[in-house]
């Protein structure tokens, strides 16, 4: 895997050590979870070699990628427990719930203090982030792949295929109705769902004209393909 994704074996022992501790790994439930983690790191690693990123800005994309969903189980019974202990709005309860599974992350990879602060840039907790200038291409490459990197079909909920946009966004309107109905004031009448795919799309269109492959939806369709293995 360190060959894979160009990291060194002490990254790679460091990284494996906190998927340790994260408790998720002994949870069967939850085992596609590193798979997903795994893919959305590769998939950025292409998405980095497209673009022609330098590696010490690749590797923040690729390491991102192994560690953002490393204390998934945690955060989604955290933030299940915020909304029924104050009535907090879901959106809200998962922003919480994740900077606090951000704050584990950096007690045992100080080594990765950039890394894991990009991980916290996915999902809706980071699309207003992305709606200010001035971001950063590894910041955006990790966003998107994970984005892009799905499940074969609606109640799956794997993660581990690559998908066309619309599929993922199909997906997460089924998974998470909040992000339908919730329409946060600085959002101007959007809901969370149209906000993160108006990202992803002038993401994906970035991109697509750095790397001289046509459109976005030529990118994703690139992608899909190259992580075909059937």
């Amino acid at each position: 895997m360190s060959f894979a994704l160009g990291l060194t074996g002490d990254q790679i022992a460091l990284i494996l050590s906190m998927w340790d501790k994260s408790g998720l790994l002994d949870d069967p439930e939850w085992d596609n979870v590193p798979l997903h983690c795994l893919l959305v790191a590769l998939v950025s690693k292409t998405i980095c070699q497209l673009v022609k990123l330098p590696y010490e800005q690749a590797q923040i994309a690729i390491v991102a990628g192994l560690l953002h969903d490393i204390k998934k189980q945690t955060e989604r019974k955290r933030a299940g427990e915020i909304v029924a202990t104050t009535g907090m709005d879901q959106s809200a309860a998962f922003a919480q719930a994740a900077q606090e599974q951000a704050a584990w992350m950096q007690e045992f990879g100080d080594q990765f203090t950039e890394e894991i602060r990009v991980a916290g840039l996915s999902g809706h907790t980071s699309l207003q982030y992305f709606m200010s200038e001035g971001r950063s291409l590894y910041e955006k490459i990790f966003h998107i792949a994970d984005d892009l990197c799905g499940d074969k079909e609606i109640g799956r909920r794997r993660g581990d295929v690559v998908v066309p946009l619309e599929t993922r966004l199909a997906q997460i309107r089924v998974y998470y109705d909040w992000m339908v109905t919730e329409h946060p004031p600085w959002l101007d009448g959007k809901s969370w769902i149209e906000a993160q795919e108006e990202v992803g799309r002038q993401i994906l269109d970035e991109l697509a004209t750095i790397a001289g492959v046509g459109t976005g939806d030529d990118l994703n369709a690139m992608l899909v393909s190259l992580a075909k293995i059937d």
